[in-house]
């Protein structure tokens, strides 16, 4: 499975099973391996690349708004 990681192999194949797919391939127990493959080798990047980054810009906006909207409230 090496190969599917290099380049873009995998977004090659992602493409092609979008387009030329039949459905009853999809529900086949060879391609929800595939799809095991796929989620066990992103899901870390996915973590730390997005849900992560997500997370520590909502606790900043919560934290400045707070501050900044906190005085406000007090003052009305």
């Amino acid at each position: 499975m090496d190969w599917l990681f290099d380049h873009d192999n995998t977004k090659e194949l992602v493409n092609l099973l979008a387009l030329e797919a039949d459905p009853t391939l999809l529900k086949q127990k060879s391609f929800k391996v595939f799809i095991e493959v796929l989620w066990s080798y992103y899901q870390p990047r996915i973590l730390f690349k997005v849900f992560i980054p997500q997370l520590v810009y909502s606790a900043i906006f919560i934290y400045l708004s707070t501050y900044v909207f906190g005085s406000y409230f007090k003052d009305i």
